[in-house]
């Protein structure tokens, strides 16, 4: 984010905008099933070492993204590939409606989400991910 803020206007939401990313937001899917399962927040399941890899940030400010290619490969192979426009929520809602949940400020990351496809991860793999346009991911999991 460029700037943050407390209830920020969906017509506002792009003043906020510094750049855009390809991150990551890997869990720990049996450490957030044993939460779960017995009823306790899995917010441990999200943060661990080199739990968010991000790319290069690129700097693009007050634009709006809505209609460009995402996509994620495993070892070569598209596990994961739609288009923005075909999310749920669109960049400028969830800015304006995280702002209404707390404080958004400057240097604030907001991963938005990811279409269907999610699945494990193992050592050795390598996963690449990217958006349109934006930029590109590529990381070995170790």
């Amino acid at each position: 984010l460029k700037a943050g803020g407390k209830n920020i206007n969906l017509k506002d939401a792009k003043k906020c905008i510094y750049g855009y990313a390809v991150g990551l937001d890997l869990t720990k899917r049996d450490v957030q099933n044993y939460l779960k399962k017995n009823k306790k927040s899995w917010e441990l399941s999200k943060v661990f070492d080199f739990s968010a890899p991000l790319s290069r940030i690129e700097k693009l400010e007050k634009v709006i993204i809505d209609d460009n290619e995402i996509s994620l490969k495993i070892n070569g192979v598209v596990k994961q590939k739609s288009n923005i426009s075909k999310m749920i929520y669109s960049v400028e809602f969830l800015r304006s409606y995280l702002s209404k949940q707390m404080m958004l400020f400057p240097g604030d990351l907001i991963f938005t989400g990811t279409p269907e496809g999610v699945g494990p991860i193992k050592h050795g793999d390598l996963v690449s991910a990217g958006i349109e346009g934006i930029s590109e991911l590529e990381i070995k999991i170790f």
